[in-house]
């Protein structure tokens, strides 16, 4: 959380989230050596409340970035940023339905109008479907979000972006990034992070969920 000494900084939810993730990511390599990885879920979990602490901003249902430079206030933009911490394992209930509410509702749209997540509100004023990360969607994002939706218990969700990022990715030739209304591809085409987390997506099949329906007898 360091300020640094320039005149452009800022406390970032997507940044930290990844920080929280990867402390849970050492704890289990840890264990799978034989060694001890509470250390590392217990820092996890404080920079899990500390985030929420300092970014949540219940009113809009999404994570804010914090303006160390411009009075230490939230900053009022919404982006995918804010959504990045649903990967957390750690974050309490009523946050979590929020942000799964936010992915869904007018600023992103997720299942409506639009299949991958929006780099950036829909609604916003400074929205542009393919100006960098001021709209477009991206799949690395897309795919930490599929990550936090199913460790959430929103299978159904999850399993409709997975879906998404398959189906565009193909389509696209393995695009950088797609417009979020019509997946249109922006940016590089066989861009090597898109096949990377498609192929991840491949091989990492859900498990199937029951179907109650087909167990009724007639």
């Amino acid at each position: 959380h360091g300020a640094g000494e320039g005149e452009f900084a800022v406390e970032d939810p997507a940044f930290n989230a990844l920080l929280i993730a990867s402390e849970y990511a050492l704890a289990r390599i840890a264990e799978e050596l034989g060694a001890a990885g509470s250390a590392r879920r217990e820092r996890a979990e404080r920079l899990t409340a500390t985030l929420t602490e300092r970014l949540w901003d219940a009113e809009a249902g999404l994570f804010r970035c914090r303006d160390l430079r411009g009075g230490d206030t939230l900053v009022p933009e919404r982006s995918v940023s804010g959504l990045i911490p649903l990967l957390l394992p750690a974050l309490p209930r009523d946050i979590v339905a929020a942000l799964v509410r936010t992915l869904g509702g007018p600023h992103f749209s997720l299942g409506d109008r639009t299949r991958l997540v929006p780099s950036y509100d829909l609604l916003g004023e400074a929205f542009d479907p393919h100006r960098y990360w001021r709209g477009p969607a991206w799949f690395n994002t897309s795919w930490l979000l599929e990550r936090g939706l199913r460790a959430h218990g929103e299978g159904e969700r999850a399993d409709a972006l997975r879906e998404a990022v398959l189906d565009l990715a193909d389509a696209t030739g393995f695009a950088e990034y797609v417009d979020p209304y019509t997946g249109a591809a922006c940016g590089a085409t066989g861009f090597s992070w898109t096949a990377a987390l498609a192929l991840d997506l491949h091989h990492r099949r859900p498990a199937p969920r029951e179907r109650q329906e087909l167990d009724k007898s007639p």
